[in-house]
């Protein structure tokens, strides 16, 4: 029988979910250098991945939660990060879904759990669905799940339950190496995906994409919702706090969180 059955991780989610919060967007951050090609064809294209072995594209859901790789390329403007905010029911084709970033389970996650637990104990069921239900049980509200606190404690998790009280443990850690990316979910595709103007819920660009007349013109044509940001001296994952200021922002607007 299947490991995540028979650890009971998503009888319990799909059986004491209450509510189903509504969807939020999939957030995927490229490099402006990215961009340019996935801008000239308004298409997201898959990337060999290193983990799983095969060409992936990878997603957050409802949090711009990846960081541009630190190193030298402070100041490089084709290493600043561009966010794209897409409708989720946009995407089609999910092969996996995740609690957290996978890329991190081999590294910091696995310094936090129990040696005998795999990658794939932890997988949720490759739908949207499972994804609300996932948040209904674990965060209660899409409010709780973007700031990252759990509404439920260890009394609520059945006994045998291990994966769903590991988890609770990596939200409830402290350690500044444990980012948000440790419970944000993502979710994988394995094919190009082509980005439909209607379906871009934001933008985020650096202010200088503005002097290119084909970005100016693409975003006042199709009244695209963006944002830009100035361009420091600083890292490009420092860029991270902006897109979270703004996905907010726009949740409050379209209700999908509240101003609690």
């Amino acid at each position: 029988m299947d490991t995540i059955i028979n650890s009971n991780f998503m009888e319990v989610i799909l059986t004491k979910s209450k509510t189903t919060p509504c969807l939020m967007p999939l957030f995927h951050v490229c490099t402006s250098y990215a961009f340019r090609s996935i801008f000239n064809d308004l298409r997201l294209d898959t990337k060999p991945c290193k983990v799983f072995n095969e060409p992936l594209l990878y997603f957050f859901y409802g949090k711009p939660a990846y960081r541009i790789k630190e190193g030298s390329e402070v100041g490089d403007a084709s290493m600043f990060p561009v966010c794209w905010g897409i409708d989720a029911n946009s995407i089609e084709d999910i092969v996996r879904i995740y609690p957290f970033d996978s890329g991190s389970f081999d590294g910091i996650i696995s310094q936090k759990i129990a040696d005998h637990f795999k990658l794939d104990n932890f997988k949720l069921d490759n739908n949207l669905e499972t994804i609300q239900k996932f948040i209904s049980f674990f965060y209660e509200t899409n409010n709780n799940y973007f700031k990252g606190a759990p509404s439920l404690d260890n009394a609520s998790i059945p006994p045998q339950a291990y994966e769903l009280q590991t988890l609770l443990r990596l939200a409830e850690d402290r350690d500044k190496k444990l980012d948000d990316r440790a419970n944000t979910i993502e979710i994988q595709i394995n094919k190009p995906t082509n980005i439909g103007i209607k379906d871009i819920k934001i933008l985020g660009i650096p202010a200088p994409l503005l002097n290119d007349p084909a970005v100016a013109n693409f975003l006042d044509d199709n009244d695209v919702n963006f944002f830009t940001y100035d361009l420091h001296k600083f890292s490009p994952s420092e860029m991270n706090s902006v897109f979270y200021s703004k996905a907010k922002e726009l949740y409050l607007v379209e209700g999908i969180i509240s101003n609690e």
